[in-house]
């Protein structure tokens, strides 16, 4: 909506005009190519309305004004003679808010007409050919917060559990679990100190299990003797080498003649990793069933 402004001294004498005439508002919306009404403008008319009713004085900080100012204005043309009150057949009638939205809601529909090609110009972040002054961040960085902006307020709205956590190798690997930010993965690796391959690893596990998986990617963690026991007995009907030995160490289970080893996470699943070349990396399948973890790293390494 658009209103006019406060009339000046000049504009007349004799009347202050606060609340805005009926030529002084149009209606314009991105949802329809002409101006007019829309269920959109409506429902901001109505919201409008609502709290004008609760605080008038909102009147003047849409046309641009005070209350100092209206004081005064009021002081340099305040009447000699009180104005009659208005009599009954004076008295101004209308429709309320509420009753109007109601009927624009109920009236009938037309016809969708053509429209016209039109050019929808891009937003301003993609508009940008250059990075910002220095210190702020870069384009590409702008970029990347942007998504997870996005990312997060989609969350927030669908009732999932917003991404929390303080350190900046978590937080990085849950930027890049995105395959949309693979791109920055170079860049991220440097920021926080890891080569390349690392900054990967860590990603694949945050996509794989999330902060948990970073978790155990990242550093060992205790774990209790019988709980590994537990597993043993669990994985060994599935093992390819059932004689070869298992190593447990922290809360690593490591079937190397299998190139397969389960870490067990603060989540209480166990994560699956297969050896790339001497490099333990994240497998997908994290279980609470050890098992099931055993036989998701065997089906990562026939894939492979």
């Amino acid at each position: 909506m658009r209103q006019g402004r406060i009339p000046s001294r000049r504009d007349n004498a004799d009347v202050i005009s606060i609340a805005p005439a009926p030529g002084d508002i149009t209606f314009t919306c991105s949802c329809r190519p002409d101006p007019g009404i829309c269920p959109h403008s409506a429902a901001v008319g109505y919201r409008v309305a609502q709290h004008v009713r609760a605080n008038p004085g909102v009147l003047l900080t849409l046309r641009g004004g005070s209350m100092k100012e209206l004081r005064t204005m009021v002081r340099v043309h305040k009447p000699t003679d009180p104005a009659p009150a208005p009599g009954p057949e004076q008295t101004r009638t209308g429709t309320d808010a509420h009753q109007a939205f109601g009927r624009f809601n109920a009236r009938p529909t037309r016809p969708a007409r053509a429209r016209t090609t039109q050019t929808v110009p891009a937003p301003l972040l993609d508009g940008l050919r250059s990075d910002p002054p220095a210190p702020g961040p870069t384009t590409r960085a702008l970029r990347l917060l942007i998504r997870d902006a996005a990312a997060r307020a989609s969350a927030l709205l669908a009732g999932r559990p917003l991404p929390a956590g303080d350190d900046p190798v978590q937080d990085a690997a849950r930027l890049l679990a995105d395959p949309a930010h693979r791109r920055y993965l170079e860049h991220a690796a440097e920021q926080v100190g890891l080569s390349t391959l690392q900054m990967r690893d860590l990603a694949l596990a945050y996509e794989y299990g999330g902060a948990a998986g970073v978790e155990v990617a990242l550093w060992p963690l205790a774990a209790d003797t019988e709980v590994f026991a537990h597993a043993e007995a669990a994985i060994q009907p599935h093992r390819p080498a059932p004689l070869a030995s298992l190593i447990s160490q922290d809360n690593q289970l490591t079937d190397a003649a299998a190139r397969v080893q389960l870490r067990l996470g603060s989540d209480g699943r166990w994560y699956p990793f297969t050896d790339w070349h001497g490099t333990w990396r994240p497998a997908p399948g994290p279980s609470n069933n050890p098992a099931t973890a055993y036989k998701a790293a065997r089906l990562a390494l026939r894939n492979r």
